[in-house]
């Protein structure tokens, strides 16, 4: 018996789909139960051998593509997990900000060679990097009063870091087999 990679794409359980919730999962496979087996049909199976066989024959024919939906769930979990991973990373580190990004862009103008003439245009503007440290008023703890400032890590920082660890612990744990189907 073969996996009917039509029916998988379908119901979007192949390989490369959003992940799904168990509930999710069942509800896309009962509805291939029911397409291929309305209530009508169910109804009178307990009274037609022929009808219990052709439902025996069915569930044995889709027996593997079921089981490659179900194998194909953790790949799709960790799929995702790594495309959120990546785009994580993609963005700007609070610590160091980055520089503004250009790109040369047609003009739709020609030069006397007949090349095109292009212009630098601004694609993303620069993003400052955030201080390392910020100041935090300091209170008295029985009056709440102010009582001076003192310096702490940039809280923004200390978070952006700690994501940007998670995204890379993700990604560094993610398998080769996700990481190849995503860079297809």
């Amino acid at each position: 018996m073969s996996i009917d990679t039509d029916l998988l794409n379908a119901l979007e359980l192949n390989k490369g789909f959003p992940p799904l919730s168990d509930a999710e999962f069942n509800n896309r496979v009962m509805s291939v139960h029911r397409l291929r087996w309305p209530k009508a049909m169910r109804d009178v199976m307990p009274l037609d051998p022929d009808m219990q066989l052709a439902y025996q024959a069915w569930l044995q024919e889709i027996g593997p593509t079921l089981r490659a939906a179900r194998a194909y769930r953790p790949f799709n979990d960790d799929l995702d997990a790594y495309r959120a991973a990546t785009a994580r990373l993609a963005r700007v580190r609070l610590s160091t900000g980055r520089e503004a990004i250009y790109e040369d862009q047609p003009t739709g103008e020609l030069d006397e060679q007949g090349q095109p003439i292009t212009e630098s245009v601004l694609v993303s503007p620069a993003v400052e990097p955030l201080p390392a440290q910020i100041e935090v008023e300091t209170r008295d703890v029985d009056t709440g009063e102010i009582t001076g400032v003192e310096m702490v890590d940039n809280p923004a920082i200390t978070q952006d870091e700690a994501e940007r660890d998670q995204a890379q612990a993700v990604i560094d744990g993610t398998p080769q087999e996700v990481k190849d189907h995503d860079a297809e």
